[in-house]
């Protein structure tokens, strides 16, 4: 089995996503990286602890925060936006 990334590598991938596409929603993020990373039917349907949310998509939610406090991108509650 495929160890998942870490925020650090997933926050590296969001921003190039982010050159290709000037404003991508979490869920086309998350979506897009499921493919690019060839993520298993069992890591995608992984939940974190208190099972409200799967463990990919936690990372990804915190890669997010991780480039909005390094002020690399903009997010307004809906969309995610590089800064330019």
């Amino acid at each position: 089995m495929k160890i998942l990334k870490n925020y650090k590598e997933i926050a590296d991938d969001i921003l190039h996503l982010l050159k290709t596409r000037e404003v991508l929603f979490t869920e086309e993020i998350v979506e897009l990286l499921k493919k690019k990373y060839k993520l298993t039917e069992e890591q995608i349907c992984e939940r974190v602890r208190c099972g409200r949310q799967t463990v990919f998509k936690n990372r990804v939610i915190i890669a997010r925060t991780y480039l909005i406090k390094q002020r690399l991108i903009i997010f307004d509650g809906r969309i995610v936006r590089a800064i330019k």
